[in-house]
């Protein structure tokens, strides 16, 4: 039903009313709130970063190419967040 390859951004304020809206009370303290802003924005800055080397004309040659692409995004992604 949702649109498949579409990204999603979300704003402060939306995550706010779904964390408010959510039938868990400690999914609304101010501290949950603070670490899903945190994590959101680390999933953003890893993204980017992936976006960053992606090739939508690039094609593996065979499986050593899509495992070599798939460590590398793993590479990359843990890269940045390790930093976060």
């Amino acid at each position: 039903m949702g649109a498949t390859g579409t990204l999603h951004h979300f704003t402060e304020r939306q995550l706010l009313v779904t964390s408010i809206r959510s039938t868990s009370t400690a999914a609304s303290t101010p501290d949950n709130l603070a670490l899903l802003l945190s994590v959101v924005a680390a999933a953003q800055a890893a993204g980017a970063q992936l976006l960053s080397v992606y090739s939508a004309d690039s094609r593996p040659a065979g499986r050593a190419d899509i495992f070599a692409a798939g460590r590398r995004n793993e590479d990359i992604s843990l890269a940045v967040l390790s930093r976060c």
